[in-house]
């Protein structure tokens, strides 16, 4: 059996030794924690990047390559149907036309109607086809809907204004990328043209065929800044301020320019048809164009009935995403309308909460996320390390 070895103490120099094999410099600890932070930074990004699902951009798309008329129906027999509702706060009643075919009353965009004065005014427009009073001119030659077709005098200006207005109108009117997007927005409520169309299937079809093959991405930053602009002082803020009826509806179509062309350009894939036009064109169920009214910020109808199906659905889905931008008119009537329809087709059929709050850079008006606080955390120690 070997002796033992005899223990030796440790010089001086073989502690050094021993320290420099067993424990990392202090020079290297630095560099530890900053490749720790950076990690640790990297998974804090992750925890306050925003969903994306919610936002006004993800709305439903548009196949515009898709065949669009379904079958005619016997479009010589549809009655169209068109409704304005509205309240004092949101009163559109400024663009009434009052005519009379067969002793019924119809109104439209043009005039004020002088007999209504209610505070809640439901037009209901109807004119069967098949009884005209003009002959049906052929939809192919007939020119499109243009907005404010019948506007009288002085428009886009109020009692002792100056001409400002007017001369900022006329020229977005007549810009030339105004009209190749051709807003169906800026239609809905001020042209005397779209709502003849409205009371034919061929005929609203090709509106919307003009409406929805433009370029989105690119229009919907003109008509963002062009509601900006309306509102300045040099142009017609003094009319809007004061509720001028044309300036008030111009106002709101450039607002909902993107919303309204994501809804009426919705098309029901079992059909391959508009759900626009086959709102508007249906007697039967008058409720399901009141839809088309709420991105303007007017309210869905109390005793409306819209139909359960693909299209009330799926209009209300690309409602729900826009209200995430707050701005939008159509957040303050989502919730009320959803609720409603979920009273007649079932608890779950829309979703009746509004999405996360957007800002204007598009990220979630939140308290900060965990993320952030973990990434300043880290950020503080390593700071701390670094000067130890």
């Amino acid at each position: 059996m070997a002796p033992a070895a005899s223990l030796q103490p440790m010089t001086p120099q073989d502690e050094q030794d021993f320290s420099r094999r067993s424990i990392p410099s202090c020079r290297l600890r630095p560099r530890f924690f900053l490749n720790t932070f950076v990690a640790f930074a990297a998974l804090g990004v992750a925890f306050v990047k925003p969903a994306v699902a919610d936002s006004p951009d993800a709305l439903v798309p548009v196949n515009n390559n898709a065949p669009l008329l379904a079958s005619q129906h016997d479009a010589e027999t549809t009655t169209a149907t068109s409704t304005r509702p509205t309240s004092d706060a949101d009163d559109v009643s400024g663009l009434l036309l009052t005519r009379r075919v067969r002793n019924e009353v119809i109104v439209a965009p043009g005039r004020r109607s002088p007999q209504d004065s209610s505070s809640q005014i439901h037009v209901i427009v109807t004119d069967t086809l098949e009884e005209r009073s003009t002959p049906t001119t052929d939809s192919a030659t007939t020119p499109l809907p243009s907005p404010f077709d019948s506007l009288g005098p002085s428009p886009f200006q109020i009692p002792g204004g100056s001409n400002s207005c007017p001369k900022f109108m006329n020229k977005l009117l007549s810009d030339p990328t105004f009209k190749s997007c051709y807003p169906i927005s800026m239609l809905i409520q001020t042209s005397l043209g779209f709502f003849d169309a409205q009371k034919q299937l061929v005929s609203i079809v090709k509106v919307l065929d003009a409406s929805c093959a433009v370029d989105v991405v690119k229009c919907t930053p003109f008509f963002s800044q062009a509601a900006r602009n309306l509102t300045l002082e040099g142009n017609c803020k003094s009319e809007l301020d004061q509720n001028q009826t044309e300036v008030s509806l111009a106002y709101r179509g450039l607002r909902a320019y993107k919303v309204l062309y994501s809804a009426a350009c919705l098309q029901n894939p079992a059909q391959n048809s508009y759900c626009f036009a086959n709102a508007v064109t249906n007697s039967t169920t008058p409720s399901d164009s009141y839809l088309y009214f709420m991105p303007y910020g007017l309210a869905l109808p109390g005793a409306s009935r819209p139909t359960c199906n693909w299209c009330t659905q799926n209009t209300m889905s690309i409602y729900h995403a826009a209200s995430a931008d707050r701005a939008q008119p159509v957040s303050g009537k989502y919730e009320d309308a959803a609720r409603q329809i979920n009273t007649l087709c079932g608890p779950n059929f829309v979703n009746t909460s509004l999405p996360a709050a957007l800002n204007a850079a598009g990220s979630a008006h939140a308290p900060p996320a965990f993320g952030a606080l973990l990434i300043n955390t880290l950020f503080a120690l390593a700071l701390l390390v670094w000067f130890l």
